[in-house]
């Protein structure tokens, strides 16, 4: 199919300088993002962080540090706008360069097992607690990763909505009263109407 019809609400003019090819991934990665960190519906799944448009939204984390894993991906690039430091993400290490340039402070292997990468995290993070992550990639042992690096009172965002073996250990936190983690499982599209909302 060349052409297709879509509502008005879910389009936008591509700039002259970027291609079809090069857009086509926006609006659903975009949405990704919007709805796991930022939309207020009601219905919606959300770490309700205050977005870079609203007042206080590129300062508000100044200084706190995000984990991403996956930061190649094509959601993985929230951060640095909010202003988290540092941002540790995972990824191909062929990848440093850019990530670094997109603002990660910090790049780790992809290929270390969970437990190197924890154990890593500390230092990393100069000492403090990492209050946003966000597993790009949706794989079961990531999720755990992710998880667990958090700090008690921290924020998951995760793109696979699948967290069966998670949802035990969070249990498990919940009844030895540690201080729960606001975990959000994105499932983006734009025909459901909670998550088209976000704050103006």
């Amino acid at each position: 199919m060349q052409y297709t019809v879509v509502s008005a609400d879910f389009v936008a003019k591509i700039p002259d300088n970027i291609s079809f090819d090069e857009v086509a991934s926006v609006p659903l990665t975009l949405n990704t993002v919007l709805t796991g960190l930022w939309s207020y519906h009601s219905q919606a799944s959300s770490v309700d962080l205050a977005a870079p448009w609203e007042e206080g939204g590129l300062t508000k984390y100044v200084g706190q540090a995000a984990f991403v894993i996956g930061g190649s991906s094509s959601v993985g690039q929230f951060a640095k706008p909010q202003g988290f430091s540092p941002i540790i993400t995972t990824s191909s290490l062929k990848h440093t360069n850019l990530l670094r340039s997109l603002g990660a402070t910090h790049v780790l292997d992809r290929s270390l097992a969970p437990q190197e990468i924890l154990a890593e995290l500390p230092t990393l993070a100069a000492g403090k607690p990492l209050v946003v992550a966000y597993n790009a990639i949706g794989e079961d042992a990531l999720h755990h990763l992710a998880y667990d690096a958090l700090t008690p009172g921290g924020a998951l965002v995760v793109v696979d909505p699948r967290m069966s073996t998670l949802d035990a250990t969070i249990a498990r936190d919940k009844e030895a009263w540690l201080a729960p983690k606001k975990i959000v499982k994105v499932f983006a599209s734009l025909g459901l109407s909670a998550w088209r909302c976000t704050r103006d």
